[in-house]
């Protein structure tokens, strides 16, 4: 679990990067 949820964190850091640059 811990490790998904690592996963997770850095997915949701990545697309706000892209979502903040896209815009």
């Amino acid at each position: 679990e811990l490790a998904g949820l690592s996963v997770a964190t850095a997915v949701a850091e990545v697309c706000t990067f892209f979502c903040s640059g896209s815009v």
